[in-house]
């Protein structure tokens, strides 16, 4: 595994996630997402046109930063690092 280091939200970390198959997209991959087919994955790797992003989806990115967040400190403990 490569890890990135990359500041969730910084320029560096838009420009990463454009060009390149992250986590997140796990579940389009495996034709398993509610929010995005496998084609419009591809599609979006591709041309690098990415829909825009409704309040809705902004709510629920918003979400799983908090998420995140509250989660890393104790996936962090779990490591060790």
């Amino acid at each position: 595994m490569i890890i990135h280091n990359f500041i969730q939200g910084s320029p560096e970390w838009h420009a990463y996630r454009a060009s390149h198959f992250n986590a997140s997209d796990a579940a389009a991959m495996m034709g398993v997402s509610p929010y995005m087919t496998r084609t419009q994955l591809l599609h979006r790797m591709k041309t690098g046109i990415a829909p825009e992003v409704d309040a809705g989806t902004q709510r629920r990115f918003d979400d799983g930063n908090r998420s995140e967040a509250l989660a890393r400190p104790l996936a962090e403990q779990f490591i060790g690092e």
